[in-house]
């Protein structure tokens, strides 16, 4: 009889804890759902415990959008692991697991306090099985937990982040009903001009709340609360006006504020939206879940200790989504931390780009930006808006993963740019013309043009690509790359991590060049090897993830001089064998005569061409 996923996982941490000699047992919070508690005694058990946690589920998975099997863990030859939840979260329990193992080979096995390395379900989906009833239950108080560990988020740069609070999910429906009639008719108080009050109070909170983030630049997004309009519903044909909408409001609000000032905006939302508006929380806590995070605590000092020991640069931080954390601080206020203890995690090179029409329907290996990054509005670069009719939408797809089939220096994305669709292409780069899941035009009177270049011939690419919704400012180390249908498109260049798409057959990096004979630049690679337009991509995709990344070929590619005429005077180009002696002798000018107006040239006609 084949063992569920659940009962699986139980089975394979035992043997994790039985390989290590830990004490271990498990709790089922309904039929098949598991707690698995590894304990290690401490030599004063009346003391209070330290928890190591980690959630054991991870968000689902999407077989045909991964280049190997999700589950499989797959290591690749440079070192790689591809497996769902590698990162979120299972890093974290092995490395608490293998911290343990160090200290055990070194004959240290037991602590002062107890230890309990916690596993736990449904974390993804915050059900009451999980740590949300787990917390209040007589299992979890006996534990005597007084200090925790979660997770946290891998950093880019060499800071860590230890994180000591986390933003408060409210999560809101708000019912707006109004006059229905008929669509031919002026009927007053619809729920549509109810609803659109709603979006203008939202927003108009949202805008504040921006210009603090924007305003101070020691902040981050979790010192602030935001909110968002996530789902309208309501109407049932053109030509009726509904007789009620319901919108769905996600707002993560931040302990530094006051709760009720904003649960009081949000009833004026509700009130000043006009008559017979109602709303009700689908998720909501007045608890301000921060842990203690200075060094009067001692759980808090010995965490800046240990990092200090060993040189660790971190900065706190207040989580801006919601963890397992949130259930852990609530019933005791006790301490608790997310940490991660991944840095200098590289960002990869973005080796692709598409536009999708369904951002369900992305090519396989390509995610989708569908969220602005300063307001998390709706990333779509094809704003109908929400009531066309057949509302078309676009988003940009990107990947940074390497074919199997590749088996030389694969291309990265190096430069983004947005031309209108009047506009020739630039030289060097590709226009992406049509949508990859539905063939269609993929943005209106705008061109997204890409330049690729190989892997080995370049040191950085761009490795991410954000979306600005309501500010057009440029975020600080990104640069922009133009504006689409209102929304601004920006890029981040990142160092492509050495040994990232070079071939490990070649026995010598192939970022080495041989010396060139002669020449202005002896020592440089020659820029005839590599064509860095991928100009002959597989126009019907297979294995090549840039398969997408394709110019159209109607729009012809044009070069600064095209349409300036160029050729050699006719002195030069005489049959004489004795051409040396038609050449002029410059030794005969002087150096004023060189300078005078006599040989100026403005370029005026070149300027006027390419202007």
């Amino acid at each position: 009889m084949l063992l569920d996923g659940r009962s699986a996982c139980r089975d394979f941490l035992f043997n994790y804890a039985d390989e290590l000699g830990i004490q271990r047992r498990a709790i089922e919070t309904a039929p098949g759902t598991f707690f698995v508690i590894m304990t290690i005694p401490g030599s004063r058990p009346e003391l209070p415990a330290i928890m190591l946690y980690s959630h054991t589920d991870v968000v689902p998975t999407f077989r045909e959008h991964w280049t190997h099997d999700p589950y499989s863990a797959y290591k690749d030859e440079e070192g790689n692991i591809f497996a769902r939840g590698a990162q979120d979260m299972k890093c974290v329990g092995v490395q608490y697991m293998e911290a343990l193992r160090n200290w055990f080979a070194k004959g240290v096995k037991k602590w002062s306090r107890t230890i309990h390395i916690v596993w736990g379900p449904d974390e993804e989906i915050g059900h009451v099985n999980g740590m949300k009833g787990f917390s209040l239950t007589d299992e979890f108080k006996a534990l005597n937990v007084d200090f925790a560990l979660d997770e946290g988020i891998a950093a880019e740069d060499d800071v860590y982040k230890v994180f000591y609070a986390e933003r408060i999910p409210w999560w809101v429906k708000v019912t707006l009903p109004g006059n229905p009639g008929h669509g031919s008719k002026f009927i007053e108080k619809t729920a549509v001009e109810k609803l659109q009050k709603l979006l203008a109070s939202v927003d108009e909170f949202r805008n504040e709340q921006k210009a603090l983030l924007t305003a101070n630049p020691d902040l981050t997004i979790g010192d602030v609360t935001t909110s968002n309009v996530t789902i309208i519903n309501g109407g049932v044909q053109v030509n009726v006006v509904p007789e009620k909408f319901e919108a769905y409001i996600d707002i993560r609000v931040t302990p530094l504020q006051d709760l009720d000032v904003i649960r009081a905006r949000v009833d004026r939302w509700a009130e000043e939206a006009g008559e017979g508006v109602t709303y009700e929380f689908m998720q909501f806590s007045n608890f301000k879940l921060i842990s203690p995070n200075t060094r009067e605590d001692p759980f808090w000092a010995a965490i800046d200790d240990g990092l200090k020991k060993e040189g660790c640069n971190y900065k706190k931080e207040i989580f801006i989504g919601a963890t397992d954390s949130r259930f852990v601080r609530a019933p005791k206020r006790m301490t608790e931390l997310g940490f991660t203890a991944d840095n200098a995690t590289p960002t990869l090179p973005i080796t692709a780009i598409c536009i999708v029409g369904d951002k369900n329907k992305s090519p396989r290996g390509f995610v989708p930006v569908v969220k602005c990054h300063d307001d998390q509005s709706d990333a779509d670069l094809w704003r109908d808006g929400f009531f066309a009719i057949n509302r078309q939408v676009r988003y940009i797809c990107t990947s940074t993963e390497i074919p199997d089939t590749i088996k030389t220096a694969v291309q990265v994305v190096t430069n983004l740019i947005i031309v209108r669709e009047s506009d020739p292409i630039p030289h060097g780069y590709v226009a992406i013309d049509y949508t990859a899941d539905s063939r269609e035009k993929s943005l209106r009177k705008k061109w997204l043009c890409i330049r690729t270049e190989p892997r080995d011939r370049v040191v950085d690419a761009i490795g991410e690509i954000i979306i600005m919704g309501k500010s057009k400012k440029v975020p600080r180390d990104y640069t922009s790359a133009g504006e689409i249908d209102s929304l601004l498109v920006c890029y981040k260049v990142v160092a492509i991590p050495q040994t990232y798409g070079i071939p490990t057959s070649n026995s010598s990096s192939a970022l080495e060049t041989k010396p060139t004979s002669g020449g202005l630049y002896p020592g440089l690679p020659n820029p005839n090897i590599y064509n860095s337009t991928p100009s002959n991509l597989n126009v019907t995709g297979g294995s090549n993830s840039s398969a997408f990344t394709l110019k159209n070929v109607g729009i012809p590619r044009v070069k600064a001089i095209d349409g300036i005429d160029f050729k050699l005077n006719p002195s030069f180009v005489s049959n004489d064998s004795d051409r040396d002696s038609q050449l002029p002798d410059l030794s005969q000018f002087a150096h004023l005569e060189m300078n005078s107006d006599r040989y100026n040239y403005n370029f005026a006609t070149e300027h006027a061409v390419v202007s």
